[in-house]
Parts: structure tokens; C-alpha cells; sequence
């Protein structure tokens, strides 16, 4: 007869710990030194590359010294460069964002549709007010998200952005104080939820240039995981 044993209390822990270890957005860290090089340095990605599953650059894809006051984000506009992740859209509910592509006063981006050429760095211009951008997920799946952002004509920009995937909220504060890109790196638990992020600037009201999309590293497990899991050990061998 085969003997049944009780679950032990500590595994209940230890499973608890590892679901709560990803139940909603984190704030991963604030990049201010990749600069322009994020497909060949980024700081925060141990293959020196944001966006290797995927991304959307507004504007990129313009001539330079070209500002547009009633831009177009979808990919359906071919001035913006998309290679998302299958099952990935971006959208957004605000229909007065204006695009200026830059002419290099407000830093320099790869481009990965040129086999990484520096570019100036496009921005979007918004009115005043918080503005809000959708990343809707046709299926399950996590996500390292970064959010990129620039400052230029030699003036500082104070960006606050927020995060959320209906499981909480996280944000990030920078003040841009030189002519540049920002990245903002956010990790995403799996779910099929609306990923909802609001941006607001002071005052020059300024809005993304691009967001990248990796893979959400593999967490180390904590030391009250491993505790867990070494006493469950120890118990089991305890009971035979």
C-alpha cells in the first residue's frame, strides 16, 4: 500500500515565495550611459542588446529636421520602425502626438534597419498632460520592457513614467539633463493583460522615442526558497 504523506507547511512557503517573486511589474534600474548604442551596449542586458525579441522606434524611420504635428504610431505609418514580438501590439488612445525626428540635437540611435548606422534620435511631442500608451498581448507571455526616452536643445527634461500590468504598478523618475537617450527597464510577469504605460514631462512635454522588448531573465533563487526547499529535503528523508 503505497504511503501518503502530508504536504509539508514549507513547501506551501517555498511555492508561495516563487509565485510571489513574480506577481507584478519591477523596476529593474534606470540606464543613463548606453547612449545611442542599444542594439551593441546596453547596460542592462547581458547580450549588450535591447529589443532582441522585438521593438518599435517612432520615427526612425524619417528624414531628418521633419516634425509632424498629428503623428501616426501604428506600424501602419512606415516612418516608424517595427519588428515586434508575435502576439505584441502598441497603441495608444491620444490622437494630438506630434513627432520630431531630430537632427541630432537631441542624441543619436541605431538603427537596426541599417545595420546599426547611428541616426539621430526621433521623439514624440505631445500636448500637455500625462499621455498613455497600450501593449496589448494576444497571448501569455513575460517581458523585459525598456522604455526609451530623449532630451535635447540643450535643455534638461524630467520624464516620470508608470508601468502597470493590472497587477500592480511600478514607476520611474529621470531627469535628463544633457541631449540623449534614457532607458527605463521595467520586468513584466506572464500574463495576457494590458501592459498600460503613462508618461508625463515637465515641461517641454516630450513623450517616448521607442520601446524594446527582451526576454525576462531567469531569477536566481532566493535564500528563503533554497532554505524551504533543503528543510522539505531534510523532512522527507526524516519520514522514510
Amino acid at each position: 500500500m503505497m504511503n501518503t504523506q502530508p504536504i509539508n507547511s514549507g513547501l506551501l512557503l517555498a511555492l508561495a515565495l516563487a509565485a510571489s517573486a513574480n506577481a507584478a511589474v519591477s523596476f529593474v534600474d534606470l540606464d543613463s550611459t548606453t547612449g545611442a548604442n542599444w542594439r551593441t551596449a546596453a547596460d542592462l542586458e547581458t547580450d549588450n542588446e535591447y529589443g532582441t525579441e522585438g521593438y518599435v522606434v517612432f520615427g526612425l524611420n524619417e528624414a531628418d529636421n521633419v516634425y509632424n504635428p498629428n503623428f501616426d504610431v501604428s506600424s501602419a505609418n512606415t516612418a516608424n520602425a517595427y519588428d515586434l514580438p508575435a502576439g505584441i501590439s502598441v497603441s495608444t488612445v491620444d490622437t494630438n502626438i506630434g513627432m520630431w525626428s531630430g537632427n541630432g540635437n537631441f542624441g543619436t540611435i541605431e538603427d537596426p534597419g541599417n545595420a546599426n548606422t547611428i541616426s539621430s534620435a526621433p521623439v514624440l511631442a505631445n500636448s500637455n498632460g500625462t499621455k498613455q500608451f497600450t501593449i496589448t498581448r494576444a497571448a501569455s507571455g513575460s517581458h523585459r520592457l525598456t522604455l526609451i526616452t530623449a532630451s535635447g536643445d540643450n535643455e534638461g527634461t524630467e520624464y516620470t513614467l508608470t508601468v502597470n500590468d493590472g497587477s500592480g504598478a511600478m514607476m520611474s523618475n529621470y531627469d535628463h539633463t544633457t541631449n540623449g537617450l534614457a532607458y527605463h527597464v521595467f520586468d513584466i510577469s506572464d500574463g495576457t493583460s494590458d501592459i498600460v504605460i503613462d508618461i508625463a514631462s515637465t515641461a517641454q512635454n516630450r513623450s517616448l522615442t521607442g520601446i524594446a522588448f527582451d526576454a525576462l531573465p531567469v531569477p536566481e533563487p532566493s535564500s528563503a526558497l533554497l532554505l524551504n526547499l533543503s528543510m522539505i529535503g531534510a523532512t522527507m528523508r526524516r519520514r522514510r
